[in-house]
């Protein structure tokens, strides 16, 4: 139990890091010919990549939120009080549901990998669009097959 708890605050803290890694590799860039314009167009676009970067991480962090800490509640609850493992037992589908949100973490990732990488998502949409034409031919692609 303590395990999984260091294990998803480690988690956090990575994100966290990402986060202010991404902010200081911004912030210490310098641009050798800088004037007024060219200072303010890179506190800019600083400013811009920080908050993406912030929005990212968050959404990563909202993820392992929402799946583990219906289980973590779990866990903490019924160890002292073990009566109520027993309550929630006789309510299977409670018990189903609060088990079965974690697994939905591996999708998590991917999606807001997809979501947010451009590169990623064409690659995907074009392997997706190739695996259609390969499973169900357009009518055309049958005359000539």
């Amino acid at each position: 139990m303590s395990y999984f708890l260091i294990v998803s605050l480690v988690i956090c803290g990575i994100y966290e890091n990402s986060y202010f890694l991404i902010a200081t590799v911004f912030d210490t860039e310098e641009d050798p010919e800088y004037d007024v314009v060219t200072g303010k167009r890179l506190v800019h676009e600083n400013v811009k990549v920080q908050r993406v970067a912030l929005v990212r991480c968050i959404l990563m962090s909202i993820g392992l939120v929402i799946f583990y800490i219906p289980s973590i509640i779990l866990m903490f609850v019924t160890a002292f009080n073990h009566d109520l493992l027993y309550t929630i037992s006789i309510n299977q589908t409670l018990l189903f549901c609060i088990t079965l949100i974690p697994a939905f973490d591996p999708l998590w990732s991917p999606i807001m990998i997809l979501l947010f990488q451009q590169e990623f998502k064409e690659a995907f949409v074009e392997a997706f669009k190739s695996l259609w034409r390969r499973c169900w031919p357009s009518s055309s692609q049958k005359q000539v097959l």
